[in-house]
Parts: C-alpha cells; structure tokens; sequence
C-alpha cells in the first residue's frame, strides 16, 4: 500500500506564519497517516487481503522551492513522511535559487533526507517552463495536492496557481491551506480525509472479484488452451513456427533496468494471462469448429470401417458432437473472455509505465470526466496503485541518462512494431490457407461427382458405396475452414495490426528526430506510449462490442 502526497506553494510566506502553517500541515499529515493504517490494517484483516502485510509506504512529493515546499516538507518528515524531490535543473543549478545563508543551508539539509531525488534537465532560458515541468511532475505522482494558495488567479507557468488548476482539471484532490496559517482547510474534490483515502486505496467492486483474485489465477488451467491454438494454427494451417511475442533485449537500451526491475513483477504476470486467456477463448471457438472433423472421421468408420473399429468410430462421434455442444455454451467461455480483457488493459498501462519511468515521468492522469468514468475500473485502479508502489526513480537526467531512456522506448517500440507485423503476415498467411483448405475439399467434392456421373452415364460398374460418401463427406467439410475464414477476422487483425505497426514507425521516427532534451523525448514517448494504449484499449471495446470475438 502507497499514498502520496504532493505538495505546492507560494514562496512568499508572511514572517509569522511558517510555524501555524507548518502545524497545520502536520495534523493533515498525521490525519492522512493515521487514515492509511486503520485501511491497511483491515485489509489485512479480511479474508483476501489486497496488499502486502509490510508497513504502508507514505511519500511526500515535493519541488522543494523557498517558501512553503520547504515548510511542507519540514512537517512530511516530522510526520513519518518519506520526501521525494523533483527539481527542474541539477541540484548544483536549481540551488541558486536560494539566497547563500541559512535559506540555502535549509535546503540542502531537507535534500539529504529525500529518499529519492529526481533532477530534470531544465533550462533557465525557458523562463518558467521548467517550474511547470515540475508542477505537472507533482500532479502526476500525487494521491493528494496539499496547496498553500491564496485563492487568486496563476501569475504564470509553473506557479501555485496554475499547479492547483492543472490538479482541478485531472480530478485530483485538492486541500488548500491559507498562506496565513490561520483558518479551515478548503477541499476541493473530496469532503474528508476518509472519502479520499477510500477512493484512492479500496478497489471499485467487480463481479468477478477482481482485484482481490488478482493473480490468483492457475496458468496451467489455460495453459492446454494456448498449446491447441498454436497446434491447430501452426501444424495445419501453417505450417511455420510463429515470431517470438517478446523481442530480445537490444544492447545500449541501458535506460531501462531500474524500471523493469520495479515494474516486471507486476506487469510479467499480467501480459502472460492476458495471453493464455485469449488463447482459451480462442480454443473454444476454433473447437466449435474444428471438432466437426473428427465428428465426421468418427461418424464415416462407424458406418464403413471394419467391424472392429465401428464402435471406436462411434465414440469419437459421440463424443465430439458432445464436446461442440460444450464449447457452444458461451456462458462458460465468456469468463475467459472477460479475464482476457482485464488482463490486457492492465498489462498495457503497466507497459505505457514502463515506457516513462526512466524519464521520471508516470502515465498522464485522465481528464475529470474520464477520472470519474474509470472510477469502475478496476484495471485503471490496479495498475496506478502499482506504480505508487514503485514511486519516482532516484535519477538525473543528464544527456546520457536521457540517451539512455530513449534508447529503451526505441527498443521496447521497435519489439512491439516487429511482433505487430509479425502477426500481421500470420494472420494473412492463416486466412489464405483457410480459403485454400476450403476450395481444395469442394474441388475433390466436384471432382468426385463428376466421377460418378461418368459411370452412370458410361453404365458400367457403380462406384463402391464408400466412394459415394467420400463424395458427399468432403464438399460437407469445407464449410469448417470457409466457416472460420467467413468471419473475416484473421483479414481484419492483419489489417489493423499493420496500422499500428505503421503509426508507431512514425512515432519512432519522429523519436529519432527528437532533441536529446528530456521533454522533447518524454512527447515522443508519450505518443509511442499512447499509440499502445490504444491499440489494446480499442481491441478490447471491439471485443465488448462483439464487433470482433477473441478467435
């Protein structure tokens, strides 16, 4: 369990107002704290605990600027608090702007106790661009905006006024203490500490019982599901072995390691079942089908094979006919299908991190409207109490440190380019030996008749009654595989995963064209990011839809 706070102010304080306001700010603090452990005290008291028993991780985030960073910060840390600082130049720079004495002293000795220090690449000649850099920065990792904030208008980029309206706009909640230190906390956007801790740490309900069976799921239950799919797909309509789903890793993507390191445990799992679920679903459409084989191999030896294999014949017969029935009953299967679509929509925003963390940067928070309409997700939920759980990389972004970083969203990119065109020419080569299989089963069928009709015709010996059904059976089997093509999904899939293979190139390239700056490679990386977003996201209301099926 992971609650942050994030912290902003005016640097201009009245004289006497730093010991009221840093009392005030320390009741919130313990207030928030006392909250977080009475929740994850009963969460570890039920049943099915959602989080680890290890002690809650409370983090302050933090620009520490002159004024009420500072004081902020003083009382996070009297509290308990961990401090997470996020600078917009190197810790050398950013230093200037403290008056030498004991203002800058202050500083320093607030920095030494920050857990994880976060030092951007800004650039004073952007005036207060790289102050709203870090704005955005707070607004992105915090669970909570505690705002010293006299109520007026922004006077420009980066100030007080315009973090809290960037806070207000995402839906994030906002408690505004008087820069006098005098008076009630205003909330914006949740009535009580209680009401926010709530939203933020307690899961929105799920019929199926997510999260708290998050995980729980037995691989090798689905396992059997994705071993047939690849069989049926691969040995006959195929006949070549598919492209690796995960690229190797490429050297020099050096970006990289502390956010997978952080992020995997999570996000490894996630991708595997997402897999293995769509493979289930997809079994039990392809056995909808694919089963009329060996009903109808079954139903031909019961009726023509020699008398001891006839009841053989008949079993197989019977029991395939009942088996169609069983993967015919979609109540059963749409568990997988719903599984699968959890599974994914989690495991791509994990990935959508992945991609930003070693720029310092997290998953942009949504809208108001769409913060509310996640609120049922749990998937949404899910993922952002992972990434809380792993916080703000200790890091500086240098030249080299963000050469690094682009050269892993590069690499993890141009994976996900090849595995999309890769499936792509699957997909295309599977629905043409589809038509193959289907034109080649009539073509025997006609030729079967004509072969007949000759005979007749010629008034010689009839054909042997085996042959006759042999000329019916084989034109009945090829609706099997036209069936499947008839769909027009495999067509669809090839089409639409080149689309995104291509919008990602641009993306990569315009990655490559990028200035070796941290914002000019974080828009390029939230492009890319965005772009994989989608393309799950969209699939998935495809799938909802019924537009598409996970066959």
């Amino acid at each position: 369990m992971a609650f942050q706070i994030g912290v902003t102010g005016h640097r201009a304080l009245p004289g006497t107002a730093t010991g009221a306001l840093q009392a005030q700010a320390a009741d919130l603090l313990r207030q928030v704290r006392e909250g977080v452990m009475r929740l994850h005290d009963a969460d570890q008291a039920s049943a099915a605990p959602l989080y680890q028993p290890a002690a809650p991780i409370l983090r302050c985030v933090c620009g520490l600027a002159e004024g009420a960073d500072t004081v902020l910060a003083t009382a996070a840390l009297a509290e308990g608090w961990a401090l997470v600082v996020v600078l917009p130049f190197a810790t050398g720079e950013f230093a200037r702007d403290f008056e030498a004495g004991p203002a800058r002293d202050r500083f320093h000795a607030l920095l030494a106790q920050a857990s994880a220090v976060s030092e951007l690449d800004g650039d004073r000649r952007r005036g207060g661009e790289p102050y709203a850099d870090i704005g955005v920065q707070v607004i992105e990792q915090a669970d909570l905006l505690l705002a010293v904030w006299d109520g007026l208008p922004p006077r420009g980029p980066g100030g007080t006024g315009d973090v809290v309206g960037r806070a207000l706009e995402r839906g994030l909640p906002v408690a505004v203490l008087p820069p006098a230190g005098a008076g009630p906390v205003e909330w914006h956007g949740s009535g009580t500490v209680e009401a926010l801790l709530a939203a933020a740490l307690l899961p929105p309900p799920d019929p199926e019982g997510f999260p708290a069976a998050m995980y729980a799921d037995d691989p090798r239950a689905a396992r059997w599901a994705g071993a047939f799919v690849r069989w049926f797909e691969d040995a006959v309509l195929l006949g070549v072995r598919p492209p690796a789903q995960h690229p190797p890793p490429v050297p020099g993507a050096a970006g990289g390691p502390a956010s997978e390191a952080r992020l995997l445990p999570v996000f490894d799992p996630a991708d595997r079942l997402a897999s293995l679920y769509a493979a289930r679903f997809r079994a039990a459409g392809l056995l909808r089908y694919g089963l009329v084989l060996p009903a109808t191999l079954g139903a031909y030896i019961a009726s023509f094979g020699p008398a001891p294999l006839r009841p053989v014949g008949f079993t197989l017969q019977f029991a395939s006919l009942i088996a169609v029935i069983a993967f015919s009953a979609r109540g059963k299967w749409a568990r997988s299908q719903r599984r699968f679509i959890a599974y994914r929509a989690l495991a791509e925003y994990l990935r959508n991190a992945r991609l930003l963390l070693p720029l310092g940067a997290a998953v942009r928070p949504p809208g108001a409207a769409v913060h509310q309409a996640q609120a049922a997700d749990w998937t949404a939920w899910y993922g952002q109490r992972a990434a809380r759980a792993v916080g703000l990389l200790p890091i500086r972004l240098d030249p080299a440190a963000t050469a690094d970083a682009a050269a892993f969203i590069r690499a993890q990119a141009a994976g996900q380019v090849a595995y999309l065109l890769g499936r792509a020419t699957r997909y295309d080569a599977i629905a043409k030996r589809l038509q193959r299989i289907g034109v080649a089963l009539f073509s025997c069928g006609v030729a079967a008749a004509a072969i007949r009709t000759a005979a007749m015709v010629a008034g010689g010996t009839p054909t042997p009654l085996w042959f006759d059904e042999t000329a019916l059976i084989l034109p009945a089997l090829a609706p099997v595989f036209l069936g499947l093509l008839g769909f027009g999904e495999y067509g669809r899939l090839a089409t639409r995963y080149r689309a995104v293979a291509a919008e990602l190139q641009v993306q990569l390239a315009a990655l490559d064209a990028a200035a070796p700056s941290r914002a000019a490679v974080l828009r390029a990386a939230r492009r890319i990011a965005d772009v994989m977003l989608a393309e799950g996201a969209d699939w998935q209301l495809l799938i909802k839809a019924r537009t598409i099926s996970a066959l």
